[in-house]
């Protein structure tokens, strides 16, 4: 094929998740409500951490954070494609607690999922806040 002769396959899958992310950095916007609420827990000593179902790496979702100014704000980053579990089964949170040794309520989620990020959070005991995402 066209693209097996024109590419090694390194180089293809290189340029293809370096297409990804500047597409991914093209489409997305900081939400100033929500990183005031994480500079204020932040500072208040609080542990923070990202649980995501997503298909970039955890890696990849360092470097976007970063873009943003925004890694600085967590400890632990969770993506369900580095765990091979999700939040949308419920497993990547039981991954979370083991990890950490903790007990779900000693977790708070904030997410905009109603199914995988609240009632699945709850169901691990996690104190879990919906917020609703924007009308498009």
């Amino acid at each position: 094929s066209i693209l097996e002769t024109s590419y090694d396959r390194e180089t293809f899958i290189r340029n293809m998740v370096d297409l990804e992310i500047s597409t991914e950095l093209s489409v997305q916007y900081v939400n100033i409500d929500c990183v005031e609420i994480l500079e204020y827990l932040y500072r208040k000593g609080n542990t923070l951490l990202i649980i995501s179902d997503f298909y970039l790496k955890s890696d990849i979702i360092s470097l976007i954070l970063k873009h943003h100014n925004l890694y600085h704000f967590f400890k632990y980053i969770y993506v369900s494609c580095d765990t091979l579990t999700t939040k949308s089964s419920g497993d990547l949170y039981r991954k979370v607690l083991l990890d950490l040794g903790l007990e779900g309520n000693q977790l708070v989620m904030i997410g905009d999922n109603y199914y995988s990020d609240y009632q699945n959070a709850k169901k691990y005991m996690i104190n879990a806040f919906w917020i609703e995402p924007p009308s498009k």
